[in-house]
């Protein structure tokens, strides 16, 4: 009866700690950095920004504004977001050689430039597995062949979104940091935008950008 009991509480920690494992797994974030490039000879005190324009390059007005919203929401920074800023052509905009004119007068000491570069899907073949049987366990022969049980492998299909955050000095004028992120299967766009700018400001501060 003790090595029953020891049997079964010894499987039941492995199947624990599966279990465990694959909460961690499937709860980590879905944004990951591509890659990140910074000016090596501009990094910034975070205390001293002033003002930054936050511009995100979408088509559709609704979504341009949630973006910006939700970014400059995120930024302990005295953001903008563009739409209150700039007219709805923004590429018209932003190409006008009186631009950083402006922004300087109006006292933005940055501007921030969130664009959706690519949208691409993959299918790759997940393979079955073979799993035991925790379950009617006895002694002898079938304590060491428990009766196993076949998940079929099947297809599966993930969306990956390639989203590029550059940002410009004012003064001078110039790029001073740009990165790449890479965001699989988004679920809820709130939290999606988040998850992007929590990673963004993390990576500036590695790339020693950003100083607090």
């Amino acid at each position: 009866m003790k090595l029953f009991l020891y049997q079964n509480n010894y499987y039941g920690k492995i199947f624990l700690t599966v279990i465990l494992l694959s909460f961690v797994f499937s709860c980590g974030p879905s944004t990951k950095i591509v890659n990140s490039w910074r000016d090596p000879n501009i990094s910034v005190d975070y205390r001293s920004i002033v003002k930054v324009l936050v511009v995100g390059m979408v088509k559709d007005e609704s979504t341009r504004r949630m973006v910006e919203d939700k970014m400059v929401s995120l930024m302990r920074a005295n953001g903008v977001p563009s739409y209150t800023y700039l007219t709805q052509n923004i590429v018209k905009d932003l190409d006008s050689a009186k631009f950083v004119a402006k922004l300087r007068s109006d006292g933005f000491s940055g501007i921030m430039i969130m664009r959706l570069v690519n949208v691409e899907k993959t299918t790759s073949y997940v393979y079955g597995s073979v799993q035991p049987s925790y379950y009617g366990y006895s002694f002898g022969y079938y304590s060491y062949a428990s009766p196993m049980y076949y998940s079929p492998g099947y297809y599966q299909t993930d969306k990956y979104y390639t989203v590029e955050t550059t940002v410009y000095s004012t003064m001078p004028d110039k790029l001073v940091w740009t990165a790449t992120t890479s965001t699989v299967n988004p679920e809820k766009f709130d939290q999606t935008i988040e998850e992007i700018a929590k990673i963004l400001f993390d990576q500036m501060k590695k790339d020693g950008f950003l100083k607090e």
